[in-house]
């Protein structure tokens, strides 16, 4: 892996990892700027329905690093065919149920017109 990519940037090329229309990738990183863990959306083994970026990235993760505190998830998506950005902020079902149960601190997110949000989990309604 390339250490100068920042983390948005390697959530934006995760991503482009999924078969779906919308293409989502997810970072977990720590407070020292170390990559905990990665996912990306995709079909379950049955193709009936998407496992979320968010969902398997926290799924990869190492249970102890995440134990450690001071986690950001980065999320981006983008449209596979012209890799234009989407609004990414993770869904308030699944995702922001894993996010609350591991304590995650701060999210960042891709807008629909290609900037970025960051937000603090406390903030969040």
């Amino acid at each position: 892996m390339n250490t100068k990519r920042t983390f948005r940037e390697l959530a934006l090329d995760i991503g482009r990892r999924s078969p779906c229309k919308i293409q989502v990738g997810a970072v977990l990183s720590d407070r020292k700027g170390r990559v905990i863990s990665w996912g990306w959306n995709h079909y379950d083994d049955a193709h009936k329905s998407t496992v979320h970026a968010e969902e398997y990235a926290f799924k990869r993760a190492n249970p102890d690093r995440i134990k450690t505190g001071g986690i950001t998830l980065t999320v981006a998506g983008s449209h596979c065919n012209n890799h234009t950005s989407v609004y990414s902020r993770p869904c308030i079902g699944r995702c922001l149920k894993l996010v609350l149960k591991h304590k995650i601190k701060i999210i960042e997110y891709t807008t629909r017109e290609g900037g970025w949000e960051k937000i603090t989990v406390s903030s969040i309604k």
